[in-house]
């Protein structure tokens, strides 16, 4: 079993226990996390991981699984990693804003940089119905199309991925999504304690 946790922290250092308690119970191969809060140079990591930072994003992979970072050019907060599980796939951390201008270019052009077959695990800010979301925002459409476009699969079962502690209400913001050729390798699920997918 190789567990993919991914997580949208809001801060790395403030939930560093939290992260850690997670690790001892799924004892993940890869971790992504999304709004980490570290400096572009952080050496900050965990015990028995290999860390690798963007503004925004991190990915940790396990110190027994073999991995090759990538060098992506693009305007996104995003952070990739070419590992060995069962087969080699390349593994994409994303952290789109919600006030981010975004094209359906620049995500065009992030897949066309990632080897196949990849996982995309991030927060996307977007609501479509395709998800779970009560409705459709602009967002949600231009990430749907993209899914479409490049003959992705989405692995969310319109789980709610994260609650609003200020309004106290539910979203679906935080996807999964898969080259078709790995989408029968996974189970997906959400952690009910804090609303975290992997």
């Amino acid at each position: 079993t190789h567990n993919i946790l991914q997580w949208n922290c809001r801060g790395f250092r403030a939930n560093y226990e939290e992260l850690g308690l997670l690790v001892q119970k799924y004892n993940p191969k890869v971790i992504c996390l999304q709004e980490t809060f570290l400096p572009l140079n952080s050496s900050f990591t965990l015990k028995n991981y290999t860390a690798y930072h963007d503004t925004s994003t991190s990915i940790f992979i396990h110190n027994t699984v073999h991995h090759t970072p990538i060098s992506l050019n693009t305007p996104l907060s995003v952070t990739a990693v070419r590992v060995t599980l069962h087969k080699v796939i390349t593994i994409c951390s994303v952290y789109l804003p919600p006030k981010q201008q975004l094209q359906l270019s620049d995500l065009d052009t992030l897949v066309s940089q990632l080897p196949s077959p990849q996982l995309l695990l991030g927060d996307f800010n977007g609501a479509n119905q395709l998800w779970g979301s009560a409705s459709n925002n602009s967002r949600g459409d231009l990430i749907e199309n993209f899914i479409t476009n490049n003959n992705l699969c989405l692995f969310n079962d319109k789980s709610p991925t994260f609650l609003h502690s200020g309004h106290g209400t539910f979203s679906l913001i935080d996807f999964s999504i898969s080259d078709p050729s790995l989408f029968l390798d996974f189970e997906w699920s959400v952690e009910d304690a804090t609303f975290l997918s992997f």
